[in-house]
């Protein structure tokens, strides 16, 4: 950005995300309109939503002036009162009266606290100076309770009497609930907020984590209930986060090619983070990222003992100081590491392992829950998942090990290395490593392209070698996974689109034979079934891509099914139809 006022990362780094600035970016128009409502930003750490709100406030200060933005994070704040007040105070009066005054904004984001109060009462509006003199009475005073709720309803304050829009970034705003007056008691931010954001003039949108005390106890219940419409972020489409690879890589000066830029990304879920930390270490240790052995040596490297491992041994001392009563969290979570899925049966046997209470266990669970370091679905711990971030999961297995197995980090280490040697070994014996890697690539460009897909009505022929009109599907969700069915078996589906009532499953192969029967009767026939038993929809359509075409009895099966089938230059062909980069070239050539 040539000008702002928060400063963001480069331009040359940020990567995506054009959806979500506009999404922001237009709550002005509704505040204009009177017809704003505060809304909670929800996601796991570290998917960038800091920088948004960042870069969304420099947009609304410097390209538009019908709506005055006001920014706040409470990370790394003076959480104890009267302190708090003042500074909560003093910031929004620095960015109102930047706002105001555009030509010397530098001034004003400058000038100290008693001087913008001055400032005020001489030139302030009407609701300006009701705040300031308000304010001033209750500090003369010493009401600390009274200063923490009319400094963050100021900005509320102020649109009730001048009728002037606002908007209010507040960044990590669970840590809000840390406020603590100069007696030491607890003071009441709920409260104070309560009234703040409930305003179609002044809308506040939040930050915060999808799982912690924010969802639960803000959105979900407590006097704060219904005032905040959630918003739900995800980590990068997984096209933007390759995109990012090469980004970072460059910047680096470290060469990486498609098949490793597109593994990384998987990796990573197409979380920022992760991303520049994998390719940092890899300039650390001054290896290149073009091959599976270095991108696991960097990988694993910063997993173990670099900067991932120092971002989430935080959050996972955090639970184990704060939340592990009993003394049974770390072994809780070290059992729990063990499951794709927990459910009560798997609470009796964790129970049962730990000599422990079936409602100890499932209170821990959840309170793991609330730490981001399992998902919980149901009614209060019925239900539990591994959370949807890969490098997570991955460090809470090996902090396992270290912590309450007794291994050594090196140790942990290796023993992670030689998992991924073993899948290297597989993946050569049955299609090719390379080729692995390369259908990772083929993958993320269709899930892309599916995201995209908006009810087309395309040649089926032409496409999809099918003699019909065929739709494409708005999906409500689009992704690849592992899917499970105890009494069937699980499977890897690469590509599945799911809407309402209709289910798209889609098979990826790019290998330099043509696929035959045995391989389409493996999707057809298994994983598909194993598909639908977890994805329960009414209708079903099966896809078969393959860089090389298949063989005629695989083609006849195929359409006595009506399963569609495409093939590279087909595929080429449809991703210049809905604007996504074709195929690289080069994956041929490896």
């Amino acid at each position: 950005m040539d000008k702002w006022i928060i400063k963001t990362i480069d331009d040359d780094i940020f990567t995506d995300r054009e959806y979500w600035l506009d999404f922001l970016y237009n709550y002005h128009i509704h505040a204009i309109k009177k017809r704003g409502m505060s809304a909670a930003f929800l996601g796991l750490r570290r998917l960038g939503k800091t920088e948004l709100f960042k870069r969304v406030y420099n947009m609304l200060f410097f390209n538009q002036d019908d709506v005055i933005p006001i920014f706040w994070t409470y990370e790394k704040k003076n959480l104890i009162n009267p302190d708090f007040s003042k500074d909560y105070l003093e910031n929004f009066l620095k960015q109102y009266f930047a706002f105001k005054n555009k030509d010397k904004y530098e001034e004003f984001l400058d000038t100290r606290f008693s001087a913008l109060l001055d400032y005020g009462m001489e030139k302030g509006s009407k609701g300006i100076k009701t705040l300031i003199r308000r304010f001033v009475n209750q500090m003369k005073e010493g009401n600390e309770n009274s200063m923490l709720t009319m400094a963050i309803e100021a900005p509320r304050t102020v649109t009730d009497y001048d009728e002037e829009p606002m908007i209010v970034l507040i960044d990590e705003f669970q840590e809000g609930f840390s406020i603590y007056n100069s007696d030491g008691k607890k003071a009441n931010c709920i409260g104070s907020h309560q009234d703040a954001i409930d305003s179609r003039i002044c809308p506040h949108i939040i930050t915060g984590s999808t799982m912690t005390l924010i969802l639960y106890d803000i959105v979900r219940k407590g006097p704060l209930f219904g005032r905040f419409s959630p918003v739900y972020i995800r980590g990068m489409e997984e096209y933007f986060a390759k995109e990012l690879v090469y980004k970072w890589c460059k910047r680096y000066e470290i060469e990486v090619c498609q098949e490793m830029a597109s593994e990384l990304a998987v990796r990573c879920g197409g979380n920022p983070f992760y991303i520049e930390a994998v390719v940092k270490q890899a300039h650390i240790q001054g290896i290149n990222l073009d091959n599976p052995e270095d991108l696991d040596k960097a990988h694993i490297t910063d997993l173990t003992r670099g900067t991932i491992w120092r971002e989430l041994e935080i959050q996972v001392q955090k639970f184990i100081n704060q939340l592990n009563r009993q003394g049974i969290g770390k072994l809780i979570l070290y059992h729990a590491a063990r499951y794709e899925t927990i459910n009560s049966m798997t609470i009796e046997k964790i129970a049962a392992e730990l000599k422990v209470s079936f409602n100890e266990v499932r209170e821990m669970l959840s309170l793991m829950a609330r730490a981001d370091l399992l998902e919980e679905s149901g009614i209060w711990g019925t239900l539990f998942y591994k959370i949807r971030d890969p490098i997570m999961n991955e460090f809470i297995q090996v902090w396992c090990e270290i912590e309450v197995e007794g291994k050594k980090a090196n140790e942990a280490a290796f023993d992670k290395f030689e998992k991924y040697k073993k899948k290297a070994d597989l993946l050569d014996s049955y299609i090719g490593q390379y080729n692995y890697y390369k259908g990772i690539t083929v993958e993320i460009y269709i899930l892309f392209m599916m995201t995209k897909w908006n009810f087309n009505e395309l040649d089926g022929n032409r496409y999809f070698n099918i003699d019909q009109k065929v739709i494409l599907p708005k999906f409500l969700y689009v992704d690849g996974c592992h899917v499970k069915y105890e009494d069937i078996g699980k499977a890897q589906v690469d590509l599945i689109g799911a809407k309402d009532f209709e289910q798209w499953f889609g098979e990826c192969k790019y290998l330099k034979d043509r696929v035959g029967l045995d391989m389409v009767k493996e999707f057809v026939e298994n994983k598909a079934e194993i598909a639908k038993k977890e994805f329960k929809r009414e209708n079903t359509v099966l896809w078969f891509f393959s860089r090389s075409g298949f063989t005629p009895e695989a083609e006849l099966y195929m359409k006595d099914r009506g399963v569609l089938y495409t093939n590279e230059e087909q595929l080429n062909e449809l991703l210049t139809l809905f604007e996504v980069n074709t195929l690289p070239k080069e994956l041929g050539n490896f």
